[in-house]
C-alpha cells in the first residue's frame, strides 16, 4: 500500500504581500479619516464660538473689569461716565442672561458670531460680533480676538430738581448748567447690556421723590440693550408739596378776589374794583403738579356787570411754575394769564 503525500496549497509570495498592503492602506486611510474630521467640524470656528460664550458668561456674572480686559473698548469721542466697572452692577435685580452663541458667515480669518441675550424679561436681543485668530494671548480667551466690544454710549436724562444719581454704587457726576428747555440734564455713560439699580436724590426729599420713568414693558432699573440706550429720570411731588402748591394757589386766588392778584387773574376780574368782588370758592385741589408746574381753580363773584345784580361767576385758574431756594425750599412763579 503505497502512501500519499498529501502538499498544502499556500497562496504566492507576491499576492501576500499584496494583501498585507491593502490592509495596511486601509488602516492609514482610517487614521487620516479620523484626524481629518475635526476639520470637517472646523475647530477654528468653534474655539471662536468658545471665545465669545467666555465673553458673554463674563458679562452675565457682572465682570465688567474682566469682559473689557478680554475686549478692549474703543468708542470715539467723549464716553461720560465710565459704568464698565463690576460696582455698576451691585444692586440690580433683572441680570443679562446668554440665550445662544452660533456662527455666521467667514471671510478670511475673520468669522462673524451671533450672539442673543435677554435682560431681566425683556425682549431678546441680538448682536453680531466679529472674531480672528490673534498673535497675542488675551486674557480669559486665548488667543483670539474680538473686534467688536458689546460696550454702549448710554444718555441719561436727569431734571434739575435731581442733586444726586448713584449707579450700584458708582456715584455720577452731575453737570451744573447745560439744562434743556424742559429743564434736563443730559449725561453720557458707558455701559455694558445688562440691569442697573440706580438711585436718585433731590435738593428737599421732604417735597420731591426721584426715580426712573418706567418703561412700557415695566423695567424700572436703568437697562442697556442693543435697542435702549437711554434713560429719563423723573420728579414726584410728595403729600407735602401739593399741600403747599394748594395753599399757595389758594392766596393767589383771595388776592384776585381782592383785586390785588395782578398778571395771575385773568382779564374778567382784573380789570374790574375790588368793591364789586367776592370771593366765591377757594381752590380745594391741584388740577395738576408735576416735575415743575401745577395749576389749581377757584371762583370769584363778580357784581354789577350788566343787569345781572347777582353777580357773575368766574373761573381763576391759578397757573405756576415752582423752584427751590438754596436752602431747598419751594418757592412759585405765576404764570401770567
Amino acid at each position: 500500500m503505497s502512501s500519499r503525500r498529501t502538499r498544502s496549497i499556500s497562496l504566492p509570495a507576491w499576492l501576500n504581500w499584496q494583501v498585507y498592503a491593502v490592509a495596511a492602506a486601509l488602516v492609514v486611510v482610517l487614521v487620516i479619516g479620523v484626524v481629518a474630521l475635526p476639520r470637517l467640524i472646523n475647530p477654528v470656528n468653534t474655539g471662536a464660538e468658545a471665545a465669545v460664550r467666555t465673553y458673554m458668561q463674563l458679562l452675565e456674572q457682572g465682570k465688567y473689569e474682566a469682559a473689557t480686559a478680554a475686549v478692549p473698548v474703543k468708542i470715539p469721542g467723549d464716553t461720560g461716565v465710565n459704568l464698565l466697572k463690576s460696582q455698576a452692577a451691585e444692586g440690580a435685580e433683572g441680570k443679562l442672561r446668554l440665550i445662544s452663541v452660533s456662527t455666521g458667515m467667514v471671510s478670511g480669518d475673520t468669522t462673524a458670531i451671533t450672539v442673543r441675550y435677554m435682560v431681566g424679561d425683556g425682549a431678546p436681543q441680538q448682536a453680531v460680533v466679529s472674531v480672528k485668530p490673534s498673535k497675542v494671548e488675551r486674557p480669559f480667551i486665548g488667543k483670539w480676538a474680538i473686534t467688536t466690544s458689546l460696550a454702549h454710549s448710554v444718555d441719561i436724562s436727569i431734571p434739575s430738581a435731581v442733586n444726586r444719581v448713584t449707579v450700584g454704587t458708582i456715584s455720577v457726576p452731575l453737570p451744573l448748567a447745560g439744562a434743556d428747555k424742559n429743564g434736563y440734564r443730559h449725561v453720557k455713560a458707558l455701559a455694558y447690556p445688562g440691569s442697573y439699580s440706580l438711585i436718585s436724590g433731590t435738593v428737599n426729599p421732604k417735597y420731591l421723590t426721584a426715580g426712573l420713568a418706567v418703561t412700557p414693558t415695566g423695567q424700572r432699573e436703568l437697562v442697556v440693550t442693543e435697542s435702549q440706550h437711554e434713560a429719563t429720570l423723573i420728579v414726584n411731588p410728595t403729600a407735602e408739596l401739593s399741600q403747599w402748591a394748594l395753599s399757595w394757589a389758594q392766596e393767589q386766588v383771595r388776592a384776585c378776589a381782592e383785586g390785588s392778584g395782578g398778571e395771575a387773574c385773568p382779564a374778567q376780574v382784573r380789570n374790574v374794583a375790588a368793591s364789586q368782588l367776592t370771593l366765591q370758592s377757594l381752590p380745594s385741589r391741584l388740577l395738576d403738579i408735576d416735575g415743575d408746574k401745577f395749576s389749581a381753580v377757584g371762583v370769584i363773584r363778580v357784581s354789577g356787570l350788566g343787569s345781572q345784580d347777582s353777580g357773575v361767576q368766574v373761573s381763576v385758574r391759578i397757573d405756576a411754575t415752582y423752584t427751590f431756594d438754596p436752602a431747598g425750599n419751594p418757592q412759585a412763579q405765576v404764570i401770567p394769564q
